[in-house]
């Protein structure tokens, strides 16, 4: 509609005004408000202040993120326009492949906390040898796809020959994503389904303090190239933080059945 950037803008809106609407008509057609029949149950203060917590760690799991991209943005910036746009293409293919892993993910964070509230260990096993399977085959997926197809992808994105030339250059380092980060993706919607957010938010701050430290090494080293060994490093730190505090899920349900057990 030659509406230049302001366009985008309205475009966005509209999306998320949209979206908010059909989610509000969604649960007015789908659910029956007696669930809010007992004041007493609505205010109690034990599962309100758990969802406090909960969202008190995404958040500052959420400043963590915005920091290492807004940081990753601002060196980019540094290499020139070129870089600067050869960059933002990659990122954007990042945030595709999130996506996608983030599909299993979501499903699996539904599973996991149906399995945690039903006190079903036999179910939470199976969701995450699913969840393995299922994200291993959209790495093994994106890999090869990032691999025989990088030129007509990048040809998606851009037209200009230095861009395509850059981002082809730096191409190898988005083909590492999907091996560095898919099971941090999954472990971070398990512990969302399971509403432990502590892990979550302790993986984000070790795994950005990992990445700025990462620049201040490698940056001076490699430049643009040295940028993106950062950025796979933290996830790659993402990735292991979590994993380290899988046991927690696993005691999660110990400790449950120790409870029913008592």
């Amino acid at each position: 509609m030659q509406w230049g950037i302001g366009g985008v803008a309205a475009a966005s809106l509209i999306a998320e005004v949209t979206g908010a609407v059909a989610g509000c008509l969604f649960v007015l057609r789908c659910y029956s408000f007696s669930v809010f029949s007992s004041l007493t149950q609505v205010l109690d203060k034990r599962p309100i202040l758990h969802m406090l917590t909960v969202n008190r760690d995404l958040f500052i799991r959420t400043i963590c993120l915005l920091t290492v991209l807004t940081t990753f943005t601002s060196i980019g910036a540094r290499f020139g326009e070129v870089s600067l746009a050869a960059n933002a293409i990659l990122l954007q293919l990042h945030y595709l492949m999130a996506y996608m892993f983030d599909g299993v993910a979501n499903a699996a964070s539904i599973v996991v906390g149906r399995s945690v509230g039903a006190r079903d260990r036999a179910l939470f096993e199976r969701v995450v040898r699913l969840d393995i399977v299922w994200s291993s085959v959209i790495c093994l997926w994106l890999v090869c796809t990032l691999g025989l197809m990088k030129e007509p992808i990048i040809a998606l994105f851009t037209s200009i020959p230095a861009v395509q030339a850059e981002t082809l250059q730096l191409f190898g380092w988005i083909m590492l994503f999907p091996i560095a980060g898919f099971w941090g993706l999954q472990l971070h919607g398990m512990f969302s389904g399971a509403t432990v957010a502590r892990p979550i938010r302790q993986s984000m701050i070790i795994a950005m303090l990992v990445f700025l430290i990462s620049c201040w090494l490698f940056v001076p080293l490699w430049g643009n190239n040295g940028l993106w060994l950062s950025f796979i490093v933290f996830t790659i730190a993402r990735s292991m933080t979590l994993h380290l505090s899988y046991p927690a899920l696993q005691r999660l349900f110990h400790d449950k059945e120790r409870s029913i057990g008592a």
